[in-house]
């Protein structure tokens, strides 16, 4: 849930935290796990908005 959380919702969706590359890699890894594929979670998240 913190991959999802912090990973795809501020990190990918809407560019508002600056991470290192290393700690995005692995919140996106972290978000994987909990079986939600970053790409398609994105884009129906941003077309919500």
């Amino acid at each position: 849930m913190l991959g999802v959380t912090v990973c795809y919702h501020r990190v990918l969706a809407y560019h508002s935290l600056k991470l290192p590359k290393w700690l995005k890699y692995t919140s996106a890894y972290l978000g994987v796990q909990a079986i939600q594929d970053p790409i398609y979670w994105v884009s129906i998240h941003r077309y919500h908005h």
